[in-house]
C-alpha cells in the first residue's frame, strides 16, 4: 500500500514538475525571442565594426 502511494506522489510530482519546466520554456522562449531580435541588432553593429577595422 505504501508503495502505490509513493508511486502516486511520484507521478503527482512529476506532473508538477513538467508544468514548471513547461512554464519555464515558455517565458525562457520569450526571453530568446527579445535576445534574438537585439543580438541580430548587436550582430549588425559588430559586423560593420568588423569591416572598418579589416578596411
Amino acid at each position: 500500500e505504501q508503495l502505490n502511494v509513493s508511486l502516486e506522489d511520484e507521478r503527482n510530482h512529476n506532473k508538477i514538475l513538467k508544468k514548471k519546466h513547461q512554464a519555464a520554456v515558455k517565458k525562457e522562449k520569450v526571453l530568446n525571442d527579445q535576445e534574438v531580435e537585439q543580438g541580430i541588432v548587436v550582430a549588425s553593429h559588430n559586423f560593420n565594426f568588423e569591416e572598418l577595422e579589416l578596411g
